[in-house]
């Protein structure tokens, strides 16, 4: 995958190392805490699976600058288990990155649902609240081929009140945006 701008995903297990430095230093940081969606600061894994994607986030210089993976679940056709951190102060473009990912997600004919979650305050809010109002309240035509089947999109969230947990004892509302396309 590409990526837009000036940051590229690039497969994770070439950054493996780079990877578990970073996350090590973010360990029982915010940074983790919206990562995981909670206190369980636990570094993922970057090898490569079946269904699980995972992206190191960098610049045109090689720095790294973010993560972000996700699953695909083959049975129930949905992308789901998103899981976004950036290293650096906010970036822009980490939310870039994401909506690149979840336009390809879009696009791919097998895929019926996308479901994010997240907790209140995550640095990605503000991304994921731009995608869910893109297509809130109505049926939103996806511009296809004349031969194509052109799907539409349904949008829903969910918030979930003083569910999550941090360090310091303090509860978070979690945040459930769930997206269905229809072809």
């Amino acid at each position: 995958m590409k990526g837009i701008g000036v940051l590229m995903l690039k497969n994770a297990a070439l950054y493996s190392t780079q990877l578990a430095e970073k996350f090590g230093e973010s360990y029982y940081t915010d940074r983790m805490f919206h990562f995981n969606c909670g206190v369980n600061s636990k570094i993922p894994d970057f090898t490569p699976e079946a269904y699980k994607y995972k992206y190191a986030v960098v610049n045109r210089k090689g720095d790294l600058i973010g993560y972000i993976s996700y699953e695909i679940d083959s049975t129930s056709h949905s992308a789901e288990n998103f899981k976004l951190i950036q290293f650096k102060n906010k970036s822009i473009y980490m939310g870039a990155n994401f909506r690149d990912i979840f336009d390809s997600l879009i696009a791919n004919k097998g895929i019926k649902r996308i479901m994010i979650n997240c907790a209140s305050g995550s640095p990605f809010i503000d991304t994921f609240e731009d995608i869910f109002e893109k297509y809130v309240g109505y049926n939103h035509d996806i511009k296809g081929e004349p031969d194509d089947i052109v799907p539409y999109i349904e949008s829903y969230r969910c918030t979930l009140h003083e569910c999550i947990m941090d360090s310091h004892g303090e509860a978070h509302n979690g945040e459930i945006y769930e997206f269905l396309i229809r072809k």
